[in-house]
């Protein structure tokens, strides 16, 4: 058991994603039944439903991407989870298909219909897994990856609106296409937020220069954290006869003649002492 807290924390941590994908479920169940134009609250039913259903889909990705990217993983972040073998593949599965299960019975349960839409999510979910079967056309390009794989989300968020509507046995309702248009650009906002592209080469240099943990991230942490004053402490000096502003400077070890000269209003080129 310590070993799954440990790998939620770390890849999956419930407490940060449950609030949000609580909140992703009631908007579309609530945006559904507000189109319709009913009055009071959603079904508790159909949020239910829909918020287990997001969670675990969201989970799934989370697994689908540890399949997808194992390789890659293995060689440049060896640190997670699954390359230092805390978890196995083979247990990621089984977690998966158990959700599928949960997922498809309630499903069932709320509105037997909602089971093809929950299997067209699933394609496409196997699909991005597999890169869509063209892993190296895609991955070169960027803003094409991009869209594909944003593409789950408003999927997601019309599951979650039908299990309101076919939920209460009713057609989709009228004006559901700009709910699910928003929910993708988001989705796009987010991505791009959240992607650091860099030459492969500079790769492994970045897992291990720049990852929390190491001396270079240490240092620029008590660099961050450290106390400047606002201004530089003055100090009076008295011009004695031959001094020069290098010497001056050089003296009282100033950063440089310019900065010397500049906390004096002493002008360039000449630095004349009067």
């Amino acid at each position: 058991m310590n070993r799954w807290m440990v790998y939620q924390k770390e890849r999956f941590p419930v407490l940060a994603h449950g609030p949000l994908i609580l909140a992703f479920s009631f908007c579309g169940v609530s945006y559904s039944h507000l189109l319709r134009t009913e009055s009071g609250m959603p079904r508790v039913s159909a949020f239910v439903v829909a918020f287990v259903t997001c969670f675990i889909l969201f989970a799934q990705l989370r697994i689908a991407d540890e399949f997808k990217d194992f390789e890659e993983d293995s060689r440049y972040r060896p640190y997670r989870p699954v390359p230092r073998g805390l978890i196995k593949l083979r247990e990621l599965g089984v977690v998966g298909v158990l959700g599928g299960v949960v997922q498809l019975v309630l499903a069932l349960l709320l509105a037997p219909r909602l089971a093809l839409l929950l299997v067209v999510v699933w394609l496409y979910l196997a699909l991005m897994s597999r890169e869509f079967f063209v892993r190296a056309w895609i991955v070169a390009r960027p803003i094409t990856y991009m869209w594909t794989h944003m593409l789950i989300l408003p999927l997601t968020d019309y599951y979650a609106t039908a299990c309101d509507w076919l939920g209460a046995d009713a057609a989709q309702p009228h004006g559901l296409l700009w709910f699910i248009i928003v929910s993708f650009v988001n989705g796009i906002v987010l991505e791009r937020g959240r992607t650091i592209r860099m030459p492969e080469v500079l790769v492994p240099v970045y897992h291990e220069q720049c990852r929390s943990g190491t001396e270079l991230m240490a240092r620029a942490r008590k660099m961050h954290e450290a106390n400047y004053p606002d201004a530089p402490d003055l100090i009076p000096y008295t011009v004695r006869r031959g001094d020069t502003l290098g010497k001056i400077a050089s003296r009282l070890r100033c950063a440089s003649i310019g900065e010397l000269a500049d906390m004096n209003r002493i002008r360039a080129p000449r630095y004349v002492i009067h």
